[in-house]
């Protein structure tokens, strides 16, 4: 894998109140064959956006992300931007994950209760990659079906060991044939679950619902879950829409400043963020070809990272492990090991120097000649601002 980015960051203050950041960047790349295949099948790079020919086959691609910050009022924090949202303690999040392309948005959070109780309202615009018209003008860009999307979340911490939380999203069928736009009162309703009672989780706006929890066991181990719930109408061959995850972190494990150690299981049905799909209308929890929430989309997976940081130094290991079925049937898995030593330059936008090893397989059910496995070895310069997820 090659990778060469560009780009410019800028952040700051306005006053006591106001924060601001933007970022702007291009990259080309060439992938190994797996990450390849999945960009020409779904005409994107995973997270970052469209792309176009470079070189023979490489990738040309960009993007932008910023926000501005304002604090409104002791209890309430107002932010807009464009970029990317994540609901959950887990390494993945069943409800609103940073796995798909940056996004606009809009984002009101309320503390209460000197902080116990955090309330979230998400209003954003997602895209299908589907033309919006059925007519094209010739020699234009054609434009793609929009979709609006809400989301709440509620958390609190109900005693110091307790942390439970509820949630609610919904992806709104708002354009026409001609691509306007056509919002309902109920987009803007704020208060969690009303929506569910007046549309339900079978309807063409699609629903989907979630509750979380978070126990401290110890101050060193914590143990978290998340439940979600789609289409519940049982009329899919799959059956209906529920997923969960469970998973446990332990810090300076076994007395070991800085060691980290988190285990996780995924279990993620197929009808879960699915919508029907007509030629004006696709609600399906998606953005830019990705699942905006659990990143292999459906499946069984199980995740295990071990994170040890002694001064500058990192060391990191994840393994995942993914069980894919279609309508019931086994059909292939995966499994992903990255191991990753690397140094941090500049903690303040976390520029690092890595060395890493990469190894991929997968192995299909009664179809061996589309076995693949993919290894190699990678040296990184680069800052982590943001998460992309190649694990798939």
């Amino acid at each position: 894998m090659y990778s060469n980015t560009r780009g410019f960051i800028a952040s700051g203050s306005i006053g006591k109140d106001f924060y601001f950041e933007t970022m702007l960047s291009e990259t080309q790349s060439v992938f190994p064959n797996y990450i390849e295949t999945y960009n020409r099948g779904s005409g994107i790079v995973p997270g970052q956006g469209r792309w176009k020919t470079f070189k023979t086959r490489g990738f040309d691609y960009a993007f932008s992300s910023g926000f501005f910050s304002w604090q409104a009022t002791k209890n309430i924090n107002i932010q807009a931007g464009h970029g990317k949202q994540k609901i959950g303690q887990g390494y993945r999040s069943l409800f609103l994950s940073d796995n798909s392309f940056n996004y606009p948005y809009a984002r009101i959070t309320q503390q209460w209760l000197k902080g116990r109780l955090q309330y979230t309202n998400i209003y954003a615009s997602f895209m299908n990659m589907t033309s919006a018209s059925a007519k094209i003008v010739p020699n234009t860009e054609r434009l793609f079906q929009k979709k609006a999307a809400s989301f709440q979340h509620l958390s609190l911490n109900v005693t110091k060991w307790l942390n439970l939380g509820l949630f609610q999203g919904l992806i709104w069928q708002v354009g026409d044939k001609n691509n306007v736009q056509h919002f309902e009162w109920q987009y803007f309703n704020p208060v969690i679950y009303t929506n569910l009672g007046f549309y339900g989780l079978n309807n063409r706006n699609n629903i989907l619902i979630g509750s979380e929890l978070n126990i401290k066991i110890t101050k060193r181990i914590s143990l978290y879950a998340q439940l979600i719930a789609d289409d519940l109408s049982n009329t899919r061959v799959v059956g209906n829409g529920i997923g969960y995850q469970a998973g446990l972190k332990y810090f300076d494990a076994f007395k070991v400043k800085n060691l980290f150690l988190q285990a996780e299981y995924n279990d993620v049905s197929e009808s879960c963020y699915t919508s029907p799909i007509t030629d004006t209308s696709n609600q399906s929890y998606s953005h830019y070809n990705q699942n905006i929430a659990f990143t292999p989309g459906y499946g069984k997976e199980v995740v295990a990272i071990v994170d040890y940081k002694l001064r500058r130094w990192t060391l990191n290991a994840r393994y995942n492990y993914q069980y894919f079925t279609v309508l019931n049937y086994a059909l292939y898995t995966n499994q992903h090991v990255n191991l990753k030593l690397g140094y941090t330059i500049n903690p303040s936008y976390n520029m690092n120097i890595s060395l890493g090893l990469l190894y991929r397989t997968q192995e299909y059910f009664g179809f061996n000649a589309s076995n693949n496995k993919t290894a190699y070895v990678y040296l990184s310069f680069k800052t982590s601002l943001f998460n992309n997820y190649y694990d798939f």
